[in-house]
């Protein structure tokens, strides 16, 4: 599987029951350093989009005003 090209943004938390944090190494090698912003959410669990969606929300309106 070729790398992806398009900048993207990882959300995982650490706590996450269902996607082991660890994902993310693997995560890395199928998007470009160059591109790839990754977000930790300390005790996060697999619910982040709910329980953290101020957080997310906030960073999601940072990307689209960058464009």
């Amino acid at each position: 599987m070729a790398k992806t090209k398009i900048p993207t943004t990882h959300y995982h938390g650490t706590k996450d029951w269902l996607v082991p944090y660890k994902n993310l190494d693997y995560f890395k090698t199928k998007v470009n350093d160059s591109i790839l912003k990754s977000m930790t959410i300390k005790d996060g669990t697999h619910m982040i989009f709910f329980k953290d969606y101020d957080l997310i929300k906030k960073n999601l309106l940072n990307v689209l005003n960058d464009l």
